[in-house]
């Protein structure tokens, strides 16, 4: 199936709406258009509109959620200061005497920064893929993804995910710049381009 442009985006409707709100969403499109228009619109509408056609079209390759992590090389986590007795001291931690001066000043407890963490990295994002099976937990997904990245901002695979729940969800802004994301990491990721492309403005 080739198309230019992505039916939903075209719709400017998520790839989880009903059946109803494809329909009123074509109306409401197909109101004051012109004639180029109105054919990448007709094309965009009978391919989700169609069981079969929206159902091939949904299960295409690029749109599966990565499921496991590439191997790739890990960096090791930078540690703030040099090590105390062999324990190291780690940037987001708090002296006491600092927290005894947000008692008495009432100020507000610094953000702490996360450090890289492969391990809980990996952790977030199997709950993200977890999360994306049930349609009713996949608004819950994009947190898993982003923690999943906090902890390693180098996790190709998160963003793409990432990208592919905005996607469902009809963020397109969102899912462009996570599969931007996705090429900033790894230039040669041939589904992000892929989606770039498809997902791309009038």
């Amino acid at each position: 199936m080739a198309i230019k442009r992505d039916p939903y985006r075209v719709l400017d409707i998520a790839p989880i709406s009903t059946d109803a709100e494809i329909k009123v969403a074509y109306r409401k499109k197909s109101k004051d258009i012109s004639d180029q228009k109105m054919s990448e619109l007709v094309e965009a509408y009978n391919i989700i509109s169609d069981e079969e056609k929206r159902k091939e079209y949904d299960n295409s390759p690029h749109f599966q959620i990565r499921r496991s992590r590439k191997a790739r090389a890990r960096k090791t986590a930078k540690l703030s200061s040099a090590p105390i007795k062999g324990k190291p001291t780690f940037k987001n931690a708090t002296s006491l005497l600092d927290r005894i001066k947000e008692i008495f000043t009432g100020g507000k407890k610094k953000e702490a920064t996360i450090e890289y963490n492969p391990k809980e990295s990996d952790i977030h994002f199997s709950l993200g893929v977890s999360l994306c099976d049930n349609p009713k937990f996949l608004d819950q997904a994009p947190n898993a993804f982003k923690k999943s990245i906090d902890y390693d901002p180098d996790n190709v695979d998160a963003h793409f995910n990432l990208g592919q729940v905005h996607y469902r969800l009809g963020q397109w802004d969102e899912a462009v710049k996570s599969f931007q994301s996705v090429l900033a990491l790894d230039k040669d990721d041939s589904t992000a381009r892929m989606l770039l492309a498809l997902l791309k403005e009038d």
